[in-house]
Formats: C-alpha cells, structure tokens, sequence
C-alpha cells in the first residue's frame, strides 16, 4: 500500500487541557481512505510534549505556514516562532520524521501496523537520564537555574538552542563529550542551510558552551572551543550611529501623536543615557540619580554605577511619562512581579521598534534607527567631538576600552569607505 500523509488540526472536540489535538492524516492510495490518529506525546528531556493547540491560527503559525518563501513561491526558509510554540514545531519535526521513516519501509504496509509502530512511547532521554553530562538534562537542569534566579530572557534563550539541537541530533544517548569540532561545524552547516544569520548561529553555539562549561568544564580532550578549535560565527556590527545633525531633527521634534512622541521620548532619554537599554529605563524609581547595567551586574568583575543626565530635554520626558507609583516612567507598576517587569520592558521594545522606523522616514534621517541605535549615536558624537575615549567608555558603562573600541572599529571603518570614495580619481 502507498501512503501519503500531513498533520492536521482536529476541532472536534477538546482536550482536558481546553485545547485542540493535532493528529495524522494518513491517505491510502489503494482504497481512497482517508485515516486519522493521534500523534503520541513525546517525551523531550523528560518533559512530555502534548501535541495541541488553542486554535487553528496557532496551528498554521506552528506548521502549516512554517515556511518562508520568495516571489516565486519557493521555499527560502522558516518562520520564527518562540517559546512554547518553537517546542511544538520542533516536537512536530521529530513525530513527522519518525512517521516517514515507518512509512519509508516497505514491509510497514498496512494503517494498522503504521499505527502500532507510531504509536510507541519514543522518550529522547530514555537512558542516561541520570548521568548529569546527558545534553538534555544538562540544558533543562541550567534553564531552571536560571528561572530561579528571574533570569528569563537568558533561559528562553537557553531553551531555545536546545530546540534547534533536537531538530539537529535528536539522539537519546546525547552526551555532551559528543560535542566535539566536527560536531559543531555540522551544526553550523545545519543551520546555514536554514538561512539563519550568523549572528542567529553565534548566540545558538555560545550558549552551548556555555552548557560544556557548567557542567564538564574545558580541560577534556574534545573540548571544541579555543585556538586552532571551533570558531563561533561572529555577527557584523550594523549600528553606525547617527549624526548630531540627525539627532538635532529628533531633538526638534515635537507632535500629537501619541505613539511617535513617545517613541521620540524614550529614544532621546537612551541617548542623553550612554545608550541607556530599555530594560533599565523602565526600572528606574523616583529621585534616582545613578543607575546599574542590568546586562552586566552578573559580568562586571567590579560594580559599575553610572550617574543619570539631567537637562530640559530629559526632565520633559521624564514628566511627560511619569509613573504613579515609585516607578520613573509609567510603564511598570509597584505590584509587577520579576516576570511582569521583564515582559513590559520588552513590549515597550516591541512598541518602539515600528514607531522609530516612522519616525525615521518622517524625519529623512541617514537610517531607520530602533531604540539601540540610541547607545551608537551617543558613542559616535562623542568621539567626533573628540571626547577622551575613556570617558565616552566610563558614560556607556563598558567594562573594557576593548569593548568601546569596538563601537569606535564600526565608525571608524564606515568612514574609511567614504575616504576611499574620495580618493577614487577614475574616470566616469
């Protein structure tokens, strides 16, 4: 018998869950049937992975409509999605490959035996789930940590790059001694292939060694970082910084809508604030006068405290936005909790990111600028006006002139190609 078979969404009736079962339509050739059955949850990492969703968009936005694809209606690569939904289309992957290796076989000719091999318990870490070096314990076990420590950014992104590892080596004796060189370059290969950035792929690797780290170390023999080992992608820096003169036309700018104001606001209270992330703008409190990094409290070999800038502009923003309780701006409440905070810092980012591109086209700036553009502005006026290099370092809260001179390289090369033009004497 020839098959032929996809995933569908069955609204028919719900699970105790409250949501909808995603099953397998299988289509017989010989008899012109259609047949449907469960998918079997699968366990990944020892957690087990129900496959349902809420709703039919949510289904399409996991799998159907999972692919990119250009003009011309070719694949060209993968939707992203996070979180939740990465683990089920990954999940999905894993199902939808094991059903095509059933069927694959010639001797599997029949819906019920496809049903009784497809249908058997497949555990990921079935064995090793004791040994503390097995890659998916490993990563579950670092991901809790950091939720326990309200890190949670950093453990989405955690979790994420063991997703991509499942789709890559979804292997039940997985050890992390198994990630040598070769491995990793197969790895990168893997996701080249899959059109992703190679700063996509950079965060992905890092974070893996950063799992080799915790629980191994770096002294064993296939240790796959360090000289004349692995290199990890590496992704270009864009941010060019805008010009004072552009900053001068945001500065200027002044309107009723509500959404391009606000943009404006917070941009230039970043930039008056050595590029100052949002995540700390929304925590600032009432009568505050210096500030921390929240990205590098946990880095820093000393603690960095960096003194707020106070002007007209600044305090117009600040009163304009002011928050009712003990917050600064008016974003994140008194009762918020870890989780709450972090989930509003990131949809004021989310709100920003279009406005300022509005603004951009708006007010003809050099480039469509997002909120960190603010951090490479400051950088690059500063510089130009010749400002001490350390000082502009000390203002960005940088712990390393190495790391500020990196935003300088960026400058620096960008006006390199304009001198080049310059001397370029060719005839027309």
């Amino acid at each position: 018998m020839r098959f032929k078979h996809k995933f569908s969404f069955d609204k028919r009736r719900k699970l105790q869950s409250g949501k909808y079962p995603i099953k397998v339509n299988l289509h017989s050739y010989s008899d012109n049937k259609n047949y449907y059955f469960s998918i079997p949850a699968l366990f990944l990492s020892n957690e087990r992975l129900e496959f349902s969703c809420s709703d039919i968009e949510e289904f399409k936005s996991v799998w159907t409509n999972r692919h990119k694809k250009d003009s011309f209606g070719a694949i060209v690569g993968e939707t992203t999605v996070y979180g939740p939904k990465m683990e089920l289309r990954v999940g999905l992957k894993i199902q939808y490959d094991r059903l095509n290796s059933i069927l694959e076989d010639g001797k599997n000719n029949t819906v019920n035996v496809i049903k009784k091999l497809f249908a058997e318990p497949k555990d990921i870490t079935q064995e090793n789930k004791e040994r503390t070096t097995n890659v998916w314990k490993a990563f579950n076990d670092y991901r809790d940590k950091l939720n326990s420590e309200e890190r949670f950014k950093y453990a989405v992104s955690i979790n994420s790059s063991k997703l991509k590892l499942y789709e890559f080596h979804s292997k039940e004796n997985f050890d992390l001694l198994d990630i040598d060189v070769d491995f990793l370059n197969r790895f990168e290969k893997f996701m080249q292939n899959q059109d992703k950035a190679k700063a996509t792929i950079g965060v992905y690797v890092r974070n893996i060694r950063t799992i080799l780290n915790a629980v191994i170390g770096n002294k064993h023999d296939s240790y796959p970082f360090g000289k004349g080992k692995y290199i990890i992608p590496e992704g270009s820096r864009k941010n060019q910084g805008l010009s004072k003169q552009d900053i001068s036309k945001i500065i200027k700018y002044s309107s009723d809508n509500h959404y391009l104001q606000t943009a404006r606001d917070y941009f230039l209270f970043c930039f008056y604030n050595g590029g100052m992330n949002i995540k700390d703008v929304v925590l600032l409190k009432k009568g505050q006068t210096e500030f921390k990094r929240q990205k590098s409290i946990r880095t820093a070999k000393k603690e960095i405290i960096i003194p707020l800038k106070f002007n007209k502009i600044t305090e117009d923003i600040i009163e304009r936005h002011k928050g009712e309780g003990s917050y600064m701006f008016n974003i994140i409440s008194d009762g918020d909790n870890a989780l709450e905070r972090i989930k509003k810092a990131d949809g004021l980012n989310k709100f920003l990111r279009p406005q300022l591109m509005k603004l951009s086209k708006l007010l003809e700036l050099e480039y469509l600028i997002t909120a960190n553009w603010s951090r490479h502005s400051n950088t690059t006026i500063l510089f130009n006006e010749g400002i001490n290099l350390k000082a502009i370092s000390e203002g960005l809260g940088h712990t390393s002139l190495k790391t500020t001179e990196g935003y300088i390289d960026t400058m620096i090369n960008k006006e390199q190609s304009k001198i080049d033009e310059a001397l370029n004497f060719d005839d027309d």
